[in-house]
């Protein structure tokens, strides 16, 4: 029987596989438990399409109303519209998308559009700088 060193130590082959195993098991399952913004790009894209035919299935859509709602999110995501915890209700004890804001269902037309959110900002006035004070006591004086 062969052995494999591993971390100064041999082991036994058949052990060694069934730690490997073990550990790529673990991975599996510790992948999805992360918060949404923690989750890498592979992992966030995987949850995405099972979130496509969570949809297909709970409001009985077609082929290319799931195609519509695909290329959607994809787009979506593409243009770093879905990175951010505020975008997405990820649950981690269900390993799944809960929601996503924004995406609007039209129950009557079967298709979902996005109300991209532009926030204005607020333009405040700016304290003045020292420098600026300065020069208008100046021109004061004169």
């Amino acid at each position: 029987m062969e052995s494999i060193e591993c971390e100064e130590k041999k082991i036994p082959e058949n052990q060694s596989e069934t730690k490997f195993k073990d550990l790529i098991d673990q991975e599996k399952e510790e992948r999805f438990t992360k918060s949404w913004s923690k989750l890498d790009k592979g992992t966030k894209l995987n949850r995405i399409h099972l979130f496509i035919k969570k949809q297909k299935i709970d409001n009985k859509l077609n082929d290319s109303q799931e195609k519509q709602l695909k290329i959607l999110l994809l787009n979506l995501f593409e243009s770093s519209r879905l990175n951010k915890i505020s975008d997405i209700d990820y649950s981690i004890e269900s390993k799944e998308i809960i929601t996503i804001k924004n995406l609007d269902y039209n129950e009557e037309t079967k298709e979902y559009s996005y109300n991209n959110v532009i926030k204005s900002k607020k333009t405040d006035s700016k304290s003045k700088s020292n420098i600026d004070r300065h020069f208008n006591r100046s021109k004061k004086k004169n």
